[in-house]
């Protein structure tokens, strides 16, 4: 009867829970006694039969394994790329007696003289010898590691609003056994990532990641590959744009009529920014271009180059905002100092 082995039950659970798919068992070579000499004997690097015989007598001398006498074994070995499930021996008589468990080996006494298969009584063998053995199993699954990975962009740029960009990573080579890839972003406060696909955040520089694991925990044989993301945000770079041409100005007390094109191209491109733009544009950078049309306006007014100190009580519309010149300093209808 064919015995079963608890490795085996074990090994088709592992299976079942993992997915991996099962080895279909066959025939790998048969191996047969035909010189006069025992000892190894090996078929197409598959499997080795090593014979051993530690009775006296003449049975060491003849053709088929253990023939004559007692206190001989055969044990099948795999070689490296194969698993053996099991060995059929077949003796003289061709009578045969099956093994499915590791180590696969059948064995005599001196002093018991019925082969056994792992110290259990097979046929009870009137038996002149092993002739041949049937090696069943299959070929270990060869692992292909891999060398490297490619990103499709090495560098790109989003703009901040959620726009995307799909990567695509490549692995090399191509019939490596696994291709799996992690993603990563070193900074997912600008950009993030997820299987590819990177997403714009906020305005700055974020590295994306790819890294081809092999399937495993084990990170040494891990290899890497790196796209820089650089995202924008249009409505900030325009409101810089208009912030600069603020600082260009100069300060109320210094306005001369020489700035007037300065202010009104200030003015002006403060003007086309849409209203998100405009709220990034804070009160207090807005006061510096007011004041500077206020002391402008009143130059304008009254011809005169130095407003300070010259003039009083010069009043002025600036964007339909009633502004007041005393003393050099600028008020508003309401008496409160602007600048």
């Amino acid at each position: 009867m064919k015995k079963i082995k608890l490795f085996s039950i074990l090994a088709l659970l592992f299976m079942a829970a993992t997915g991996a798919v099962a080895q279909t068992e066959t025939l790998l070579t048969t191996i047969t006694a035909t010189g006069k000499e025992q000892a190894n004997y090996s078929t197409a690097n598959v499997a080795t039969v090593s014979f051993s015989y530690t009775a006296e007598g003449s049975s060491a001398y003849l053709a088929n394994w253990g023939w004559w006498g007692y206190g001989w074994s055969a044990s099948v070995n795999a070689a490296e790329g194969y698993t053996i499930t099991k060995c059929i021996f077949y003796d003289d008589q061709n009578r045969t007696a099956t093994d499915s468990e590791t180590p696969f080996v059948v064995e005599t006494t001196e002093e018991d003289k019925t082969p056994k298969v792992n110290g259990t009584p097979i046929l009870a063998w009137t038996s002149k010898g092993i002739k041949k053995i049937e090696v069943y199993g299959y070929e270990n699954p060869t692992t292909v590691n891999v060398t490297g990975v490619t990103l499709s962009e090495t560098a790109a740029s989003l703009t901040v609003g959620g726009e995307t960009l799909t990567l695509t990573a490549t692995v090399a080579p191509d019939d490596a056994t696994d291709k799996t890839v992690t993603w990563t972003s070193s900074d997912p406060t600008v950009a993030t990532v997820a299987n590819g696909v990177v997403t714009a955040v906020a305005a700055g520089t974020a590295t994306i990641t790819a890294t081809a694991t092999n399937g495993t925990d084990d990170t040494t044989d891990d290899k890497t590959a790196t796209c820089t993301i650089t995202v924008t945000d249009p409505d900030q770079e325009a409101a810089d744009a208009v912030l600069a041409l603020f600082d260009a100005l100069p300060a109320a007390d210094a306005v001369t009529l020489d700035n007037k094109k300065a202010i009104e191209a200030a003015r002006a491109a403060y003007e086309t920014l849409t209203a998100d733009q405009k709220a990034l544009v804070t009160p207090e950078d807005l006061a510096k271009l007011t004041a500077a049309e206020a002391a402008l306006a009143a130059l304008e007014t009254t011809g005169v180059e130095n407003v300070q100190g010259n003039v009083k009580n010069v009043k002025t519309m600036v964007n339909g905002q009633l502004l007041i010149l005393r003393d050099g300093k600028i008020f508003n209808a309401q008496g409160a100092q602007v600048r």
